[in-house]
This record gives structure tokens, C-alpha cells and sequence, in this order.
């Protein structure tokens, strides 16, 4: 009987990190997808078999220690899988897969898994699913239609799941493997077609972007002046500091501004508002403003709150469990680390060995700060310290901002 095999690399090789089996004598174990939040925390998802009953889904959890089995729903007695999952946060979690001849999706709130209905159709199966923001959620895998298998993508909104048209280019079967997401309208999700027997199966590739951003179109006219460049003329921004190309280049793009007296004030903190809205323009994010704020000290009044619930939507920050945000809180340079590498959407990195002396591996900003660092965006001191709770400096943002999005594989 087949059994559950999990792998994991450590920056010098793959080994093999036991995984539970709930039934490894009379039945086959399988997992088929996998998603990591942390070092801590990572999903994995796939089915076991229980003879006369049939298959139950199988869902596993690593807390940095341990993989162990957490209890999943089963909508039928028997003919349940997972086959995709896709993990947002610690309270945010998809898996999907299908139960007896319907796709399935399960979700995941932080205490316990539980079933979300879709639109029901017959002879369906989820195979992946990435999940975007807590309103932004894709599906994809495939359906028996009139004639043919065709593509199944559905769309999760917060509230419902709803399907999206596909393409089918085959005559006999479409069928969509695995979905990926850049921004939340660039949709990539790859599979098979085929045009029955005598024919090879072929590649599937569907792209998805949002019909209502319809780009300005491309105008070309002799130009008569020369346009004037953009110049920053702060009196306290000299071409010899460290930060001054990531200031020049980040105010002529409007992510940030300076004072009405034509100061930066470069050594200023920033707060965490004030960060979002750095980030939430760097990353050029559509803005988002919803009717009900997330967080009970960032009304809708505001000038930082639909800065601070785009961050929010993209999952780069959290709350705390009075359910504030304290937007006047200063930025420290560990979470500066953490919304940077979020927000670029980088693997988490977290080596054995840790590059400062400040920074140990039980750091709850370990990982965020050697990715960091690992991507150049980040250097410490002569010391060989980082110093992470030290409160990020304009200069210092700016310079990190501007490395993350413009040079992040230089030195």
C-alpha cells in the first residue's frame, strides 16, 4: 500500500521528515499538494482508503516539530479526496478536491475545517487552488459537460463561489491541473486537452485578467518640447546618502512625498499607516476601500484606511487580538522585514545558521529577516548585529522599499 512522503530541504540537501498514515495496513495513503505559511506552519493535503468504506480526506499539519493528522470533513461515507491546498495565513486555509461525482472545498478558520458549498455540478473534480486575499480565491479542475470533460474554474468572492467561463479547445477532454496567481488579475492555470483516440493529449495553458481593466490605448504623437525629468529638490536629501537613489526613484514614481517646507526628514520613524500606504503604491495594488473597516481604530475617515485594508486584502499585515491595528505604532525594522517579504511574495527562507547575532532562529522575525537579507534588500551593522527592534528610519524604508521592487539581486 502506498504510503504519505514528505521531503524537506534545509539549503543543502532534501530529506525525508516522518509523516502519519491513518491507515498503512489496509490501505493506500497519499498526499498530492502542499502550501507553507512558515518555518512553523505548512498544509498538506491528499486522500487514505479504508476497505469496504472507500477513500476519506486526509489532511496533515506541520508546527515545526511534528506532521500530524487534523480532522476534515467527509461529505459522503465514502469516494472523498483532496487534491489541492493553498494556505493564505494561520486562520486562512483552501483545500480542494471532489466527494462521490462533485468538486469539494474545505476551509480552513484557524479551529477547524469545514465544508463550503459550491455550485453544484455533476461529475466535477477540483485539483488546485491558490488563494489570493479572504476574498480572492481560485479553483480549478474539470467537469463531464454535454459532449466532452471541459475546464472548471471557480472564484471564490468572500461570500460565494461562483464559475468563471473557460476555454475547451478538445473535442474529447479539458481537463486544468494547477492554477497560480501574480497579482490578483493575472491568472495562470495550466492542464491537458485531447481529441480522442488516434490523437495525442496536449498541453493547456488558459490565462485570466480582469475584462474590466481595459488599458489606455497607445497614442503616438511627434513631440514638440522635451519633456522635463523628474528632480527631487528636498533640502535635507544630498546625492552622498545611502538612501537617495531609493528616494529619488520612489518620489518620482508618488509612493512617497515630502513636507511643505521641501523637507524628507529622512532620520523620522514611520509609522505602521504610514508603511502600508509606502507599500501598497510600491507594489502599484489596486486600492481597495471596503464598506466595513477590519480593524476598530482605522475608520473609514481615516486618510491611511484604504492604505491600510489593501495591505490587509494582500495578507502583508495582521491585527492584534483586540482587534486593532495601532496605525500610529511605529515600525520596527524586524517588521519592516516581514510586510516587505509578504508583500513581494517571496519563498521564506530560514536557515539553520542566523546571519545576526540579534536575530536567533526562535525569533518570530527570523525567517522574514533571512529571506530578507537573502534577497539583498537588507544588510546589519559593523557589529554583525541587525538590531530588529530598532524603529525604521524614512531613509531606511525608502532605500529597502526601493531595493525589494527595482534591484533585488544586487549587492
Amino acid at each position: 500500500y502506498f504510503r504519505t512522503l514528505v521531503e524537506h530541504w534545509d539549503g543543502n540537501q532534501w530529506s525525508v521528515i516522518p509523516s502519519p498514515n491513518p491507515n498503512p495496513s489496509t490501505g493506500n495513503n497519499e498526499l498530492f499538494d502542499v502550501s507553507a505559511i512558515s518555518a512553523n506552519d505548512a498544509w498538506a493535503v491528499g486522500y487514505y482508503f479504508i476497505q469496504g468504506v472507500g477513500t476519506r480526506t486526509l489532511v496533515e499539519h506541520w508546527d515545526g516539530a511534528n506532521w500530524n493528522i487534523i480532522p476534515s470533513p467527509n461529505i459522503v461515507s465514502y469516494d472523498n479526496a483532496l487534491n489541492g491546498v493553498s494556505a493564505l495565513s494561520p486562520n486562512d486555509v483552501w483545500a480542494v478536491g471532489y466527494y462521490h461525482r462533485q468538486n469539494l472545498t474545505l476551509h480552513w478558520d484557524g479551529t477547524n475545517w469545514s465544508h463550503v458549498p459550491s455550485p453544484e455540478i455533476d461529475v466535477s473534480d477540483f485539483y488546485s487552488v491558490v488563494a489570493l486575499s479572504p476574498s480572492d480565491v481560485w479553483a480549478v479542475g474539470t467537469y463531464f459537460g454535454q459532449t466532452r470533460s471541459e475546464t472548471l474554474v471557480l472564484r471564490w468572492n468572500g461570500t460565494n463561489w461562483t464559475k468563471s467561463p473557460s476555454p475547451n479547445p478538445g473535442t474529447v477532454e479539458n481537463i486544468l491541473s494547477g492554477v497560480s496567481a501574480v497579482p490578483a488579475n493575472d491568472i495562470w492555470a495550466a492542464g491537458d486537452h485531447w481529441n480522442g483516440f488516434g490523437t495525442p493529449f496536449l498541453t493547456l495553458v488558459e490565462h485570466y485578467t480582469n475584462p474590466c481593466l481595459t488599458p489606455s490605448p497607445t497614442v503616438t504623437t511627434t513631440p514638440t518640447n522635451t519633456p522635463t525629468p523628474c528632480a527631487i529638490t528636498f533640502t535635507d536629501v544630498y546625492p552622498s546618502d545611502y538612501f537617495y537613489q531609493a528616494v529619488f526613484y520612489l518620489y518620482c514614481r508618488g509612493v512617497i512625498s515630502g513636507y511643505s517646507d521641501n523637507t524628507f526628514r529622512p532620520y523620522n520613524n514611520t509609522t505602521r499607516a504610514q508603511l502600508c500606504k509606502i507599500v501598497a503604491l510600491a507594489e502599484e495594488w489596486s486600492i481597495e476601500c471596503p464598506q466595513t473597516p477590519t480593524f476598530i481604530d482605522v475608520p473609514r475617515e481615516d486618510p491611511f484606511y484604504c492604505y491600510v485594508e489593501t495591505a490587509y486584502s494582500h495578507n502583508v499585515i495582521s491585527g492584534y487580538s483586540d482587534c486593532t491595528f495601532r496605525p500610529d505604532n511605529n515600525v520596527t525594522r524586524a517588521q519592516l522585514c516581514k510586510i516587505v517579504v509578504l508583500a513581494r511574495g517571496w519563498r521564506i527562507e530560514c536557515p539553520q545558521t542566523p546571519t545576526f547575532t540579534d536575530v536567533p532562529s526562535e525569533s518570530p522575525f527570523y525567517c522574514y529577516v533571512e529571506t530578507a537579507y537573502s534577497h539583498n534588500v537588507i544588510s546589519g551593522y559593523s557589529d554583525g548585529t541587525f538590531r530588529p527592534d530598532n524603529f525604521a528610519t524614512r531613509g531606511q524604508i525608502a532605500r529597502i522599499v526601493y531595493n525589494a521592487i527595482v534591484e533585488p539581486d544586487s549587492r
